[in-house]
């Protein structure tokens, strides 16, 4: 039972990292017009170094991506790449969603005996 309920706290924690990286990637695509505007992006590297030793799950930080090319007017953010972004990490989300499902239908199965 234990496990049941520490792999939902897993999926909790990247639910709330997509919805985080839902709401960067919007406001990237708000900003796609401000001179100067560095992209952002969120970072999952410490999730999934939480997901391989087994510890607590972090939450996910914003960085500003260096990696990103400026136009002229010194804004680094590509429509096309934020459009992108934002259509696969909707799916992840999705994807989260129906696990951390199914784990909560495990949970009442064993809670009910069914």
């Amino acid at each position: 039972m234990a496990g049941i309920g520490g792999q939902l706290d897993r999926v909790a924690a990247w639910l709330d990292a997509a919805a985080l990286r839902q709401r960067v990637l919007a406001q990237n695509i708000a900003n796609v017009n401000t001179p100067g505007y560095e992209r952002r992006d969120v970072s999952f590297d410490a999730l999934l170094e939480a997901a391989r030793s087994g510890g607590p799950s972090p939450e996910a930080r914003v960085f500003v991506d260096r990696d990103a090319r400026a136009g002229a007017d010194g804004n680094s953010v590509e429509i096309e790449r934020e459009m992108g972004e934002l259509m696969g990490n909707g799916l992840l989300y999705q994807t989260l969603a129906r696990v951390a499902s199914l784990r909560i239908q495990q949970l009442r199965t064993a809670i009910g005996g069914r």
